[in-house]
């Protein structure tokens, strides 16, 4: 008997194949990258060939643990002018985001072909999305801007999907963990780079900005609007909160988890200057305060805070510049901001008048407002929209506005209706946040343009429906649909 033959009898012979096998496919892996490298350049092989790992692992990670997926789509998400890989005239713009979505669709897809499962759970507002999108796709036929309609219809297409992608995959506290940390990271690292704007000001500029009744340079970070910024720290800041007040953890937990980040976004968060942002976090705050058992200590505590801080910023020129920007609110018409508001609602009420049942057709706001655009408004370059229900009156009209009504009322009362039904403390804390969220986003699009296409909106929707979803197994043993009185 030869010696590769006494070789393969012995109890080592299968870790001596492996290793010629691995041998082997080293040198072919460096063969081929190096005939890449001469075709191209050593960058492009580089990038192209370690890359493959770093996928195949991801997708792997994906297929196990969808909330990895999820978390991406919301990290992707903030990097907003950053994340674009297109330019933005091109017609289909890839993102960050997309491709992370489209990632998340073909493992999602993989995952249930795999698992023999091809049940989809259905969110309870399914009747009432369907019509809605049927009748956008219907308006599109007498919309003012037929380039841009018929590509926000893709886009709010992929959107319901995703709701539906995040209800169906979301499966477990590891998913909420990690959709929670991908969303807090990527708000401190984006909230420490906005907040050196007002760090490192000089007492010059501060002095200037104040002199001339401006604002310092708003907080805007990787987003196109500071708005936009403001409307994703929403997200952390309620979660943060409703951590702080509900989870059942150690006081020194909450302190690392909860207290030093929301300290950090509400420095940026303010420093944002948007005044809609703030509404709406009052608002989602007193709901989710409306769960305090001892609120005469909460009410206490926040007084003795903002009291402190008060008398320490009062005199910093950011303080000030709050104060200028808060006040305006109530100068009305005065506002160039505010007035311009008020002229785009007069002007989306008169295309609601003029074609009451079937509106104007999707995405034609903008185009049709040059009609009634007043010769006063001040910031003449403002077409669209700001205030969601006036723009889905105009666009949509009647029927529309019904549609997108019923939407939301039941969203919330699948939501809210949860809450009391959820015994474990995560998912009830969780789901406390998401709601408020929620409230505050729908807020926060009484003053801003994109409501219906706003990634976050889905994404939240369909992590509230999850919780339920989840819940209702844990409790039943099977997995079944949605429904808004259960």
């Amino acid at each position: 008997m030869d010696s590769l033959s006494l070789n393969f009898q012995n109890p080592d012979a299968e870790k001596s194949t492996f290793s010629l096998k691995l041998l082997g496919g080293t040198l072919l892996f460096f063969t081929l990258y190096f005939l890449m490298a001469i075709q191209t350049s050593f960058e492009m092989a580089t990038i192209f060939w370690f890359a493959i790992p770093v996928v195949v692992v991801g997708v792997l990670y994906f297929i196990k643990i969808p909330g990895i997926g999820i978390g991406l789509m919301i990290a992707s998400t903030t990097l907003d002018v950053v994340g674009r890989l297109s330019s933005d005239t091109a017609a289909f713009a890839m993102t960050v985001f997309k491709l992370f979505f489209l990632a998340f669709l073909v493992t999602a897809i993989f995952k249930r072909l795999w698992e023999k499962n091809l049940k989809v759970v259905r969110s309870g507002i399914d009747v009432e999305l369907i019509l809605y999108f049927v009748w956008v796709t219907t308006t599109v036929f007498w919309s003012r801007d037929p380039v841009d309609a018929p590509l926000s219809v893709i886009r709010l297409a992929s959107l319901i999907l995703t709701m539906y992608l995040v209800l169906n995959m979301v499966e477990n506290k590891t998913d909420f963990s990690l959709i929670i940390i991908l969303m807090i990271v990527p708000a401190m690292g984006l909230s420490a780079y906005a907040s050196k704007e007002f760090l490192t000001a000089s007492s010059v500029e501060v002095k200037n900005a104040l002199s001339m009744l401006k604002l310092f340079s708003r907080f805007g970070a990787t987003f196109s609007n500071p708005n936009y910024f403001a409307t994703f720290l929403l997200y952390p800041l309620c979660i943060c909160f409703a951590g702080l007040a509900f989870l059942n953890i150690k006081f020194w937990k909450k302190i690392i988890y909860f207290i030093i980040p929301a300290a950090l976004f509400g420095v940026a968060f303010v420093g944002t200057f948007s005044r809609s942002a703030w509404i709406a976090l009052v608002i989602s705050y007193l709901y989710i305060f409306a769960y305090f058992k001892n609120k005469r200590y909460w009410i206490s505590g926040f007084l003795v805070v903002f009291a402190v801080l008060a008398i320490i910023l009062f005199q910093t020129a950011f303080f000030q510049s709050f104060l200028l920007r808060l006040t305006s609110i109530f100068e009305g018409k005065a506002d160039p901001s505010t007035a311009t508001r008020f002229f785009l609602i007069s002007g989306g009420l008169q295309m609601f008048f003029n074609s009451y049942f079937l509106g104007v057709g999707y995405e034609s706001f903008p185009v049709e407002y040059l009609k009634y655009m007043p010769p006063g408004q001040q910031l003449g370059y403002v077409h669209e929209c700001h205030t969601l229900p006036v723009e889905i009156l105009a666009e949509l009209g009647l029927i529309g506005f019904i549609l997108f009504a019923l939407i939301f009322y039941k969203t919330f009362k699948i939501g809210i209706q949860s809450i009391p039904k959820i015994e474990d403390n995560f998912y009830r804390t969780i789901q406390i946040a998401l709601v408020a969220f929620l409230i505050g986003l729908h807020v926060n699009f009484l003053f801003m343009p994109g409501g219906m296409l706003n990634n976050f909106m889905w994404i939240n929707m369909g992590l509230i429906f999850g919780i339920k979803k989840i819940v209702n197994t844990e409790k039943t043993g099977t997995v079944s649909n949605l429904k808004s009185n259960d």
